[in-house]
C-alpha cells in the first residue's frame, strides 16, 4: 500500500493494522485479523518504509510503502471495493529516470487542467483538528500550474515542480500539494 509519509508517526509496526474496503469508521463486530469483516479485509502491517528523501518540514517525498498480510501470511485480495492505485508513468525529463515504458512511447506526468481523485480521512475542516471524516471522502480535482501552488503554498513549503504536482478548486480551499511516486 501507499500512503503519506506524514501519516506515519511510529516505526513499531504492531500498533498498526490496515482495514482495506470499508468506508465508515464505524466499529463493526471484528471477525479476526485477516478475515472478510462486512466487506472489509483485517490485515496486519509487516513493514513500513517510508521514502528515503522525504522532509516532513517540506513536505517532500511525503510517501510511504506500508506491506502487509493476513494472519495466514496473504496479501490483500482485489475485489469491488478493494482496487489497486493508478499511478502516472515516470516522466524522464523532470526525474532525470529512464522510462519504465520504453523510449519510444510518450511519457507523461499530470498536466494542468486533467483531472484526479483524491480521497482519505482527513480533517472535513482544516480549522478544526477534531473534524476527522466519518466516512470515507473523495473529490475530483484539476491538476493546477506548479507556480499557482507554489504562490498559495510560499509561505508553508517550497514547491518543487520536478517532484511534486499541485490538484485543487479555484476558490474552494481544495489546493493540495501532492509527491509524485518516484
Amino acid at each position: 500500500m501507499i500512503t503519506a509519509a506524514h501519516c506515519i508517526k511510529s516505526a513499531n509496526v504492531s500498533s498498526f493494522s490496515v482495514v482495506l474496503g470499508k468506508t465508515t469508521r464505524e466499529r463493526e463486530e471484528e471477525s479476526g485479523e485477516g478475515e472478510r469483516c462486512g466487506g472489509a479485509q483485517l490485515l496486519r502491517v509487516r513493514k513500513i518504509v517510508v521514502h528515503e528523501n522525504f522532509n516532513p518540514r517540506e513536505l517532500t517525498y511525503d510517501l510511504a510503502l506500508v506491506f502487509v498480510s493476513s494472519r495466514y501470511n496473504q496479501s490483500a485480495r482485489f475485489a469491488d471495493d478493494v482496487q489497486p492505485a493508478c499511478l502516472p508513468r515516470m516522466n524522464k525529463d523532470s526525474l532525470g529516470a529512464r522510462s519504465l515504458f520504453g523510449d519510444d512511447e510518450e511519457e507523461f506526468m499530470y498536466e494542468a487542467g486533467e483531472s484526479g481523485v483524491t480521497s482519505g480521512w482527513g480533517l472535513t475542516d482544516e480549522g478544526d483538528r477534531r473534524s476527522a471524516a466519518k466516512r470515507l471522502q473523495f473529490v475530483s480535482v484539476p491538476m493546477v500550474h506548479t507556480e499557482r501552488c507554489a504562490a498559495d503554498y510560499r509561505e508553508l513549503v517550497q514547491i518543487r515542480e520536478d517532484i511534486q504536482f499541485c490538484a485543487g478548486k479555484e476558490g474552494g480551499g481544495q489546493v493540495r500539494a501532492s509527491t509524485i511516486v518516484q
